[in-house]
């Protein structure tokens, strides 16, 4: 079942730092989780603004409370130690949230978010037969029926758009009835993958209320496709610094590639379409082209330095590699996600981004044929 409460794009990235709580006790959050696990584990409350954990408690017979000043309409995370997780509101009062259900109600902000969530469930609910269906029939014919497979998909695609088209339209309502409150300022965010670039993100922001506006991660969000702006094709790259493999000298990007034809490849080394990329492309074009002027580097973006060593010995990379130990690289050029493969010219010019495949030895060969 799809756990609207689990906003995962929020969640994500939390971190586990704990700050201080006022002993005025205007918010009591009680919560349900009926979980075999859950019998002594710990629960963390999360302020989505500031992605530190507020408070933490253990669970007891499926059941946790919480009870502090936690700010006013703050945006709070439910995480628990075996990641389980669910979202409130802090208002002043009693909040019931039972993380089994996906059940939220107990004050008017909690309410509100509790029946767009029993709205969402509905909808969702009505089409999993369905879904279901399509699945068995899938399933159940040979791989040479293309043309049934086709409208299989053809079909399954549709009622997934029609979904998130109704998704989208309970969020929009959700933030037209709350413009000024934290519920806006969530409903927003969750629909911020409708805006593509800067622009249209700083356009729809600008007659928002400061809750909304100010709200941390829709500010992440606007650097993000800024950075993406900033290093789109045609715009000269941004230098980033990181450490050498292996002897983890700091070192620049620029380093490694200026006055080279470059392809610098963003992974890591838990990322399986990563290993695949550098094991059927990236060591075979580097080693077939290095002698005309191609350099491949390796820019790791999550890893410790004895994962990544285990990777470039167990793949048998033989190109330079950058280790990113801040995250810096990662934001600078607005990465959703790996690989992220970018070909850059002699000048320092993005050519193309989101290389992947027979794709990549293509760019490689009309960069270098010019």
């Amino acid at each position: 079942m799809k756990k609207f409460l689990l906003p995962l794009a929020m969640l994500f990235c939390v971190a586990f730092f704990v700050v201080g709580c006022s002993d005025k006790k205007s918010t009591t959050i009680n919560g349900v989780v009926a979980v075999d696990q859950a019998k002594g584990a710990t629960v963390y409350l999360i302020d989505y603004n500031t992605g530190s954990v507020v408070d933490s408690t253990t669970i007891v017979d499926s059941t946790f409370t919480f009870a502090g000043d936690y700010g006013e309409e703050t945006l709070l995370g439910i995480r628990t130690s075996f990641n389980y997780g669910g979202m409130c509101v802090a208002e002043k009062g009693t909040i019931y949230i039972n993380l089994v259900t996906d059940s939220l109600s107990g004050t008017p902000l909690n309410d509100k978010m509790g029946l767009f969530v029993r709205q969402m469930h509905k909808i969702y609910d009505s089409q999993q037969q369905h879904m279901a269906d399509l699945t068995a029939k899938r399933q159940a014919l040979n791989e040479k029926d293309t043309a049934a497979i086709r409208a299989i998909s053809e079909e399954y695609d549709s009622m997934l758009a029609d979904l998130e088209g109704q998704y989208l339209s309970k969020l929009q309502a959700l933030y037209d009835e709350n413009k000024d409150n934290i519920l806006g300022a969530y409903a927003f965010m969750e629909m911020i993958g409708q805006y593509q670039s800067a622009a249209q993100l700083e356009e729809a922001l600008k007659d928002a209320a400061p809750v909304v506006r100010n709200f941390q991660p829709i500010q992440q969000a606007l650097e993000r496709l800024r950075n993406i702006s900033a290093t789109a094709v045609n715009m000269h790259y941004a230098d980033v610094k990181g450490l050498s493999y292996p002897n983890h000298d700091a070192i620049l990007l620029s380093e490694l590639i200026d006055g080279k034809v470059a392809l610098v490849d963003f992974w890591a080394s838990w990322c399986g379409p990563c290993r695949q990329e550098i094991k059927e492309n990236l060591i075979r074009i580097y080693e077939q082209y290095k002698d005309q002027g191609l350099q491949v580097v390796g820019l790791d973006i999550s890893d410790k330095f004895d994962k990544h060593d285990a990777a470039v010995k167990e793949l048998g990379i033989t190109y330079p590699q950058l280790i990113d130990t801040t995250d810096v690289a990662a934001r600078t050029y607005g990465i959703e996600g790996i690989p992220e493969i970018i070909l850059i010219d002699k000048e320092g010019t993005i050519v193309a981004r989101k290389l992947r495949g027979d794709n990549i030895e293509a760019a490689v060969k009309e960069l270098l044929a010019k």
